[in-house]
């Protein structure tokens, strides 16, 4: 009777190859999840499969190597103002609303009428 298992993917390396493809993919979908990525930019994953032979050609060692291609972090855009303070080139960015109009520190109060 034959014991011996024939090499697959699931069996590769005692389940390694399938293993590293699993991570490789959760990397990716959490990739696709992030907003601050591209949702259009392409990702990959790269199982490579490197065989060596011995010189009889009956024995092979085979090397697993697993790669992602993710999508970068999306660039940033801002308007800055340049010019001289006290003889000095700076640059100031855009002011946002809530610096030109700040929350009160205290909340309204009713004010007592004449009466």
């Amino acid at each position: 009777m034959n014991d011996q298992k024939v090499v697959t993917l699931e069996s590769l390396a005692d389940g390694a190859a399938a293993e590293l493809w699993q991570s490789a993919l959760a990397r990716v979908l959490e990739n696709i999840d992030d907003p601050n990525t591209d949702f259009k930019a392409k990702r990959a994953i790269r199982l490579e499969f490197e065989f060596v032979a011995n010189e009889d050609r009956n024995v092979g060692a085979v090397g697993v190597k697993c790669s992602t291609k993710l999508a970068g972090v999306k660039g940033v855009s801002t308007v800055v103002y340049i010019g001289r303070q006290e003889g000095e080139l700076v640059a100031v960015e855009q002011p946002r609303q809530e610096e030109l109009f700040p929350k009160p520190d205290a909340r309204p109060r009713a004010v007592p009428g004449k009466g």
